[in-house]
């Protein structure tokens, strides 16, 4: 019915948040071309059509197709990435996207934008279970300067509690990376509770 019958398409919204025990085959969507398409968010998915290296390799390419026939996007949003035949990586050339300002994905998506120094807000919809996982993610952060709005997820559950730590030099290495933001979403899923011991020297609109 939205292949045929809506040709003036602006937002797409498919599936929730993982973990799902169906995730969502979107071979179908691609095949869709809404010239006026601004917003797309694909929920826990996969390309399920074939195991062979041949299939996987050209759903991966009509994916490709698809990003690049919707010149328009603005919001591109990637909720759970990586499914069976899912591509791990953007394969784009530099002219796709052009409008994309917010974009939710793992962060081999985001190296892999086609223009991500444009972007304005940013989701990194990857868990992240220690410390050491951060540098990286900061080395990618450096490379946009016109970010404003970050939002990442963490669970330090399976650290060692048991030494004296600082998270709150979490919150450092961040800002550090893009000291232009105005709104800083933590997703915690840690336990026992986040621990910040030294005092944090910037506004309080960096956390929400």
């Amino acid at each position: 019915m939205v292949l045929e019958r809506c040709p003036t398409l602006e937002q797409l919204t498919i599936g929730g948040p993982p973990p799902s025990p169906r995730p969502f085959n979107i071979r179908n969507v691609t095949i869709g071309r809404w010239p006026r398409l601004r917003s797309l968010t694909l929920g826990d998915m996969a390309i399920q059509l074939g195991k062979d290296e041949k299939t996987l390799l050209h759903e991966s390419e009509e994916f490709t197709k698809f990003l690049v026939a919707h010149p328009l996007l603005q919001t591109l949003a990637f909720q759970h990435a990586g499914g069976h035949g899912f591509p791990t990586s953007l394969s784009l050339p530099r002219s796709a996207l052009p409008s994309l300002k917010s974009f939710t994905g793992p962060p081999t998506y985001v190296k892999t934008l086609p223009n991500p120094r444009a972007l304005q807000e940013l989701t990194i919809s990857t868990l992240h279970h220690s410390m050491s996982s951060f540098p990286p993610i900061c080395a990618i952060l450096q490379g946009l300067p016109t970010l404003g709005s970050l939002s990442v997820w963490i669970d330090l559950s399976f650290a060692n509690r048991n030494m004296p730590h600082d998270d709150g030099s979490l919150f450092g290495m961040l800002l550090q990376g893009c000291p232009h933001l105005h709104h800083l979403d933590v997703m915690c899923f840690t336990l026992p509770t986040f621990h910040v011991v030294s005092a944090l020297f910037f506004p309080l609109s960096y956390l929400s």
